[in-house]
Formats: structure tokens, C-alpha cells, sequence
């Protein structure tokens, strides 16, 4: 008995040989989920961007994504928790007598709002020198007007020397040392008054001829790094904005700290070398980043 093929086969009339299938219909569910991909996509950016601390600003045609904040003496020196004194700092750093030791050293007058963080930071990395380079903290002072050049929004370096070297300058021993006084504000040099900022100075003490004065400013040490990777359209442009961590800051203030004990207390000379810590022409962070933080000294048992 022999089977006949049908002539009108059901499965052959609806449903096309194979691969003349039209595609499947994906409707509205099949949508959903590349639409739920870019939704998720762009929340996860979201919440990088958010966690890393990043703000999002436009200024006319220029747009800023910017890392950071800036130091809180930038904006308004003459603000309170610049001039005045951290409290913490002044419960930890209350010894009058501090730098009144019968030998020579260096002596640390926070002046304004220093931190007590940035006073302990620098100090612990000193005590890589310990007790070859005898460090000691005065109680902090306070800033006033009387310091501050207000047609520069700054305070004259001299001025805030001289408000530490009256208070402590006479407690130093015959043999002398280094007096510096570290402080968050802006500061510019009289002397040097055609300069927009200096990290420091240093020089010698008209009373006491082994006595170095120096001050070490750690605002212009918070310059943001910056730069301008991409064109946007309709003449726009993108700006990257960096602040720096408090971990930099300090780093390029104990370089500026070092160099001042080389220069001050063990009267060394200053180097062309950029690399190092007793490097001649710091004109900018990228200058003090570069340069090595070690004083080149050998220490004898």
C-alpha cells in the first residue's frame, strides 16, 4: 500500500520553507530590554561620576568637570578659619617654652588656620631625621588684618615673620636655629612684589645672627592641575579641573620645609639641579613635585 503526498500540505502553505521565515516580531517587550541597557548604562556613570566627587559647572561657552574642592583660604583670606586659630591645634601645641631648648633647632609656628593634620603630617615625616634635626611646635598665632594687603587679597610674608619672631624669637638660644612659621593663606613678597604669590621665604634674623626666619604658605600648594582635552561643538570647550589631595599638598609643603633646614639650619647652598630639594628657581607645584625630597646630608651614629 503506497502513501500519496498531499497536494495541499497545511504545514508547507503556512509556514514557508525553511529559511524564507519572515523575522519574529519583537514588540513593545522586545524593546524593553536595550532601552533598560542604556537606562542602567548611563545610571552606573551617574554614580561613578557621583562617588568620585566630580561637579559638573558651565561658565558661557566653557563647561568644567572638576575633581575637588578648593582650600577653604582661597576664595576669602580674611575669612575666620584662616585667621584664626584651629582649635585642635591649640589644645595639642599649648608648650610656651617649646622652642626654648638649650640647643639649636627648628622651630614650627603655625600661624592662622593650620591644620593640626598638616602640622602632624610634616612633623611625622621630620622624624625621618630624628634626633639629628631636632623639631619642636610653638602654640599657634593668629592672623589679623594688620598682616593682610587688601589691594592684593593677601598677606606680606614679612609681616607674618615678624608676628612669630615676636613671640618667639627671643626664647632661642644663643647658638640659634630656624624659626618658620606654616600657614594656609596666600602670601606675597614685598621685596619681590611684582611676583602674583610665593610658596616661602627665608632669610637671616637682624637680632641673632645664627637665627634663620622663613615662612611656608600651603595655599598656592592647592593649585589646581588643569587642562583642556576636547572641543565641543558650537565653539565649546571642555575643561578637566583637579584639585589636589591633602597627601600632594603636604608633600610639596615638606619639600619647601626641607629645603628651608638645608638652607637655615645646616647652610647649604642652593642647587641649579631641578630634581633637587635644594633646587634655585621654584616657580611652579609641577617644580616642587619634581623635586626629590631628601636633604643631601649624611648622618653619622
Amino acid at each position: 500500500m503506497s502513501l500519496e503526498t498531499p497536494q495541499d500540505d497545511e504545514h508547507d502553505r503556512v509556514f514557508p520553507r525553511l529559511g524564507d521565515e519572515p523575522p519574529p516580531s519583537k514588540g513593545l517587550s522586545g524593546a524593553i530590554f536595550p532601552i533598560l541597557t542604556v537606562v542602567a548604562g548611563f545610571s552606573l556613570v551617574a554614580l561613578l561620576i557621583w562617588l568620585s566627587g566630580v561637579h559638573i559647572g558651565r561658565n558661557g561657552s566653557r563647561f568644567e568637570a572638576r575633581w575637588g574642592a578648593p582650600p577653604s583660604c582661597f576664595d576669602n583670606p580674611m575669612s575666620l578659619s584662616c585667621q584664626q586659630v584651629d582649635p585642635a591645634v591649640a589644645a595639642l601645641y599649648r608648650d610656651i617654652n617649646a622652642c626654648h631648648q638649650p640647643r639649636r633647632l627648628v622651630c614650627i609656628v603655625p600661624v592662622g588656620g593650620t591644620t593640626p593634620e598638616m602640622i602632624e603630617g610634616l612633623t611625622g615625616r621630620l622624624m625621618d631625621y630624628a634626633p639629628i634635626i631636632p623639631v619642636a611646635v610653638a602654640p599657634p598665632l593668629r592672623l589679623s588684618d594688620q598682616q593682610l594687603n587688601r589691594d592684593r587679597n593677601q598677606y606680606n610674608a614679612e609681616a607674618v615673620i615678624a608676628l612669630a619672631t615676636e613671640a618667639y624669637g627671643a626664647r632661642f638660644q644663643d647658638d640659634g636655629g630656624l624659626l618658620l612659621a606654616l600657614t594656609p593663606v596666600d602670601i606675597y613678597l614685598p621685596a619681590r612684589d611684582q611676583w602674583r604669590f610665593a610658596f616661602g621665604t627665608l632669610g637671616p634674623s637682624e637680632h641673632n645672627r645664627l637665627l634663620s626666619l622663613g615662612i611656608v604658605s600651603t595655599l598656592r600648594m592647592s593649585l589646581v592641575e588643569s587642562w583642556r582635552p576636547l572641543k565641543l561643538p558650537l565653539g565649546a570647550d571642555l575643561d578637566i579641573v583637579v584639585w589636589p589631595n591633602n597627601g600632594r599638598i603636604e608633600s610639596r609643603a615638606y619639600k619647601m620645609l626641607l629645603k628651608y633646614i638645608g638652607l637655615g639650619y645646616y647652610d647649604l647652598s642652593l642647587s641649579p639641579d631641578p630634581h633637587s630639594v635644594l633646587y634655585n628657581n621654584i616657580l611652579s607645584v609641577d617644580d616642587l613635585d619634581r623635586m626629590d625630597d631628601q636633604l643631601p646630608i649624611a648622618f653619622f651614629p
